[in-house]
C-alpha cells in the first residue's frame, strides 16, 4: 500500500515539473517518516497514521539534533504527502492538520549596500577577458532579484525586447524587465556569444565561486548569489514597489515568503528612529565627529 500510494504521488509531483532536487527532498522526508513509523509495526497501513504519529516524528528529528529548518522542511513535505492521501480517498481524514507545525527559523535579511555593489563591478576590471560577462552577472541579480539556478539556467531564447522570461520552481515562468543599463550589458554580452545553448554556460557552484572571487577582490564579506536577491527585494520596496508586485518578481507561490523583507523595513525604519530619538539623541548636547574624537583622545592622555 505504501510502495503504491509513494508511487502515484511521485508521479503526479513529475507531472507537475517539479525538479530532481524538489524530488528527492519530499523521498528523504517520506522515507525518513516511514522508518519511524513502522518500526514497531512494519504492517501498518496509511490509514493508521494520527497527528500524534507525525508530532512524535517531528521530536526524533529535533532529538537528532537537526536544525529547525530541516525539521520544517521535512514536515512541510509530509503535509504535501498527506494532504494528497486524504484528497485521493487513500487515507480518511487530514490527519497533518492537527499536527504541529514545527517553529522554523527566518534568516535576517541583509542586503548589499550600494558602495559594496559599486566595489564589486569595479572588481570586474582585475579580470579583463571576463569584465563583460562578471558585469552582465552582477547587473542581472541585482536588478531583477532572478535565483541562482534561474540565471545559470537562461538561454537566448528567453531575451526579449526589454525584458526576459526566467523559468523558476516547478518550471514556471515568469517575466522579468530590464532596466536599460542591465538591458546594454546584456544584450553587448550576448553579441559576444556564438552558443545557442545556455548564456553564461555556469553552473550555480560556478556562480557562486565567481561571486566569491569578485567579493574577495573587493574585500565585500559573505557575499553569495542569493543576497543578491535578498537586496533587490528591500530596493524595490524602498524605492516605492508594492508587495504584491515584488511576490509575483520574485516567483513567491506564498505571500508570507515575500513579507520578511516588509520586517526588514520595519527594523530599518525603526533603527533610525532609535537614533533620532534614543535618550541621549534628546537630551544631550549634538557633537560633531571630530569633536567626538578629541574628547576620546583627551580622555586617553
Amino acid at each position: 500500500m505504501w510502495a503504491q500510494s509513494k508511487s502515484r504521488f511521485f508521479a503526479m509531483l513529475d507531472a507537475e515539473g517539479r525538479s530532481l532536487r524538489t524530488l528527492v527532498h519530499y523521498r528523504e522526508a517520506i522515507d525518513q517518516f516511514l522508518g519511524h513509523f513502522l518500526a514497531t509495526d512494519p504492517r501498518k497501513l496509511p490509514g493508521d497514521v494520527t497527528a500524534a504519529d507525525i508530532d512524535a516524528f517531528t521530536v526524533s528529528l529535533r532529538r537528532r539534533k537537526l536544525s529547525d529548518n530541516t525539521v520544517a522542511s521535512r514536515w512541510r513535505s509530509l503535509r504535501r504527502f498527506f494532504r494528497w492521501l486524504y484528497k485521493e480517498d487513500i487515507i480518511g481524514a487530514d490527519v497533518i492538520r492537527t499536527a504541529a507545525r514545527p517553529r522554523e527559523r527566518t534568516e535576517a535579511v541583509r542586503p548589499f549596500s550600494e558602495e559594496e555593489v559599486r566595489q564589486m563591478m569595479r572588481a570586474t576590471q582585475a579580470w579583463p577577458a571576463l569584465a563583460l560577462r562578471d558585469q552582465t552577472i552582477l547587473a542581472l541579480l541585482y536588478n531583477t532579484g532572478m535565483r541562482a539556478g534561474e540565471l545559470c539556467s537562461l538561454q537566448p531564447g528567453q531575451v526579449r525586447e526589454g525584458a526576459i522570461v526566467v523559468r523558476g520552481k516547478g518550471k514556471k515562468e515568469r517575466w522579468l524587465a530590464l532596466e536599460p543599463v542591465t538591458g546594454q550589458l546584456l544584450g553587448a554580452f550576448l553579441a559576444t556569444r556564438e552558443s545557442q545553448r545556455s548564456i553564461f554556460g555556469l553552473s550555480v557552484n560556478g556562480l557562486y565561486r565567481i561571486i566569491a572571487r569578485l567579493a574577495w577582490k573587493a574585500t565585500v564579506a559573505d557575499a553569495h548569489p542569493h543576497r543578491f536577491r535578498d537586496t533587490f527585494a528591500v530596493r524595490f520596496l524602498e524605492n516605492g514597489g508594492g508587495i504584491d508586485q515584488l511576490q509575483i518578481l520574485l516567483g513567491h507561490a506564498d505571500i508570507e515568503t515575500t513579507l520578511r523583507y516588509i520586517q526588514y523595513g520595519k527594523e530599518h525604519r525603526a533603527m533610525d528612529a532609535q537614533r533620532r530619538f534614543a535618550p541621549f539623541a534628546v537630551s544631550m548636547p549634538m557633537v560633531t565627529e571630530e569633536q567626538a574624537l578629541e574628547e576620546v583622545r583627551r580622555r586617553a592622555s
